[in-house]
């Protein structure tokens, strides 16, 4: 599963109560640093969410497990901006380290919102997971559900591409050396990379055979069509997202996916690889090897979450694995 990989020093996650309830209403910022962020959709848990999966350790990402802060540089208007995001009473809570323009904080609480997932509705998901009353315990008690995105699709796009068919170990360090060419930490937009071109995503970013889908995947970004498809994504059938994703030069049917899950679209289907056979064999076959339908069948009665709760399944394996449980 794209984004399974190796420790994040980080704190375990507290309880959270099954019971909470958000507060209605916009979060408002009160000052130029304030980003102002639309209330999530049920209990947000921001310590659960920055392990959700392993974007957490690829740029322009951060996060400082004593004080529970997720960091990441978004390029705006007027220059590069270190975006923080708290949790608070249950909400999350966004300033920048410098003073904004108007403009420019609707689109950093823009991108952050798509970041959190906090227009995802999760109302069911816990409920489904009767099939695994364990499981479904443990994910409520620390609140999971939501999965952290990237601030487009085109980030995700190139993240994930970076992490196919490789050890999450070097997928990271591939995706670190190409965020290493965005301006001032952030990461670099479509145009950069289609202007390095493919020798530069081979030689210097060592992306291998990937480097000819990642200048392609950059030319369709820069024509729009990453975007188009981003803003459509809650109005497609599940079908219709996963072909849209997968006409991404690049993704395949298991990408195309994880990268419907990000953009929180969690009825695409159930995404099955080699973390998913690991955890599944392990929790519900005592080690005995099985066949992916078998796998998918384990997870079938979480009707449309059948795909989330496989993807948790899976992490919280990892997370146990990498001491961050």
């Amino acid at each position: 599963m794209a984004g399974a990989g190796h420790p994040v020093r980080a704190r375990s996650i507290p309880p959270a109560s099954v019971g909470d309830r958000t507060p209605p209403g916009p979060i408002v910022a009160a000052d130029p640093r304030g980003v102002p962020l639309p209330a999530p959709r049920g209990p947000f848990r921001l310590a659960t969410q920055a392990i959700s999966h392993g974007w957490l350790q690829t740029p322009p990402f951060g996060w400082a497990p004593d004080a529970r802060v997720l960091t990441r540089v978004e390029r705006l208007g007027s220059g590069p901006t270190v975006l923080s995001v708290r949790e608070h009473d249950g909400r999350p809570r966004a300033t920048a380290d410098r003073p904004l323009a108007a403009d420019e904080r609707v689109e950093a609480g823009r991108r952050l919102a798509r970041v959190l997932q906090l227009d995802a509705d999760l109302a069911g998901f816990h409920a489904s997971l009767a099939f695994d009353p364990d499981l479904g315990r443990d994910l409520s008690t620390i609140g999971a559900g939501r999965l952290l995105a990237g601030g487009s699709l085109w980030e995700d796009a190139v993240k994930s591409i970076c992490a196919t068919n490789t050890s999450w170990r070097q997928a990271v360090a591939v995706i670190g050396r190409i965020g290493a060419w965005g301006e001032g930490g952030a990461f670099p937009g479509p145009e950069e990379l289609e202007r390095r071109g493919v020798d530069a995503l081979r030689v210097e970013a060592r992306a291998g055979y990937r480097a000819r889908y990642l200048a392609d995947a950059a030319r369709l970004a820069v024509a729009g069509q990453m975007d188009d498809v981003d803003a459509a994504a809650e109005e497609l059938s599940p079908g219709d997202l996963v072909g849209a994703l997968r006409r991404i030069p690049g993704v395949g049917p298991t990408t195309a996916v994880f990268l419907a899950f990000l953009r929180g679209r969690f009825d695409a289907g159930t995404l099955v690889d080699s973390a998913t056979r690991a955890a599944a064999v392990e929790r519900w076959f005592g080690g005995a090897r099985k066949d992916d339908a078998a796998i998918r069948a384990v997870a079938a009665p979480a009707g449309p979450w059948a795909g989330l709760a496989l993807h948790w399944a899976t992490m919280r394996r990892w997370q146990r694995m990498s001491v961050l449980a």
